[in-house]
């Protein structure tokens, strides 16, 4: 490794994986291990004491657990089946329109060019200055007296 140096690829890569290390890698880490724990938000100090598999032990033996659990799966198993179908279903009565079909594919699109705008007009919300949800969080902890003016300054 004597002079090793990193490629470009492996550079301009890195920035991604970094975040996703911290972002989804790190939390999945901390959630198994505090799965060993008896860990409660409420008693912090609990995340440091190693239990062993006694969780999942006694997960293993509630009734209400396997009820959930069976649920989920058909639920899953239903819904999924059911949108692929829709979907593939869809996509098949687009492709066999032979009048209006850049139109229809342009309907099709309008919810995923929406969520964008919606979640603009939620932080345009939250951080109104007079009746933004910041706002309002940050005078009701006593931070401060003001509303500030996010969006203008």
């Amino acid at each position: 490794m004597k002079g090793w140096k990193p490629s470009a690829p492996f550079l301009l890569l890195l920035p991604a994986v970094i975040v996703l290390a911290a972002v989804v890698i790190v939390p999945l880490l901390l959630s198994l291990y505090s799965s060993f724990t008896p860990f409660r938000l409420t008693r912090p100090e609990t995340f440091w004491t190693f239990i062993g598999v006694r969780n999942y032990l006694r997960l293993m033996q509630d009734r209400e657990f396997w009820v959930a659990f069976g649920r989920t799966i058909l639920l899953l198993t239903i819904a999924l089946n059911l949108e692929m179908l829709l979907g593939l279903g869809l996509a098949m009565l687009v492709e066999k329109a032979t009048r209006g079909q850049r139109a229809l594919r342009t309907v099709m699109m309008f919810p995923m060019m929406f969520s964008p705008l919606l979640v603009g007009f939620q932080f345009k919300f939250m951080f109104n200055d007079n009746v933004g949800l910041v706002n309002n969080a940050l005078q009701a902890l006593g931070i401060t007296d003001q509303a500030i003016p996010w969006l203008i300054d």
